[in-house]
């Protein structure tokens, strides 16, 4: 389920922001370095890894404090941060 979130996430950033998203703090510069994360954290849920993250604070420091997107990203974070940690 957490890969399904993550792409929803990443197709929702690829598609451009809305008015809406804007009005919540969305630019153009938080759009490019989430979708480079999000791609990121991707790649490593594929691979079996779970980063231990806090998406909601990082959205938080770009501004961007309500809105589908955060809590979007609250659920992502909440799923990779309930799977047991692993050791490579």
């Amino acid at each position: 389920m957490t890969i399904q979130k993550i792409d929803q996430f990443i197709s929702r950033l690829e598609s451009g922001l809305t008015e809406d998203d804007r009005k919540q703090g969305w630019t153009e510069n938080s759009r490019q370095a989430l979708l480079k994360t999000f791609r990121k954290i991707r790649k490593e849920v594929r691979q079996g890894k779970y980063p231990a993250v806090n998406l909601a604070r990082g959205l938080d420091s770009w501004g961007i404090t309500s809105g589908e997107l955060v809590e979007l990203a609250a659920e992502i974070s909440n799923e990779l941060n309930a799977q047991p940690p692993k050791h490579f």
